[in-house]
């Protein structure tokens, strides 16, 4: 299950580098939303 969840954060990250210059301004609050209260930012395990 954690090596599930490693791939999962690790496949997000790259999403999110991949698609980050394309992002609107509201998708960038959305996402700095999660990593600020949902424990997570790119390149990082859950908290």
């Amino acid at each position: 299950m954690a090596d599930r969840v490693g791939q999962l954060h690790t496949e997000l990250a790259e999403l999110i580098a991949r698609h980050e210059p394309t992002l609107t301004d509201t998708e960038r609050v959305d996402l700095l939303h999660v990593e600020q209260h949902g424990g997570w930012r790119p390149g990082a395990g859950p908290t």
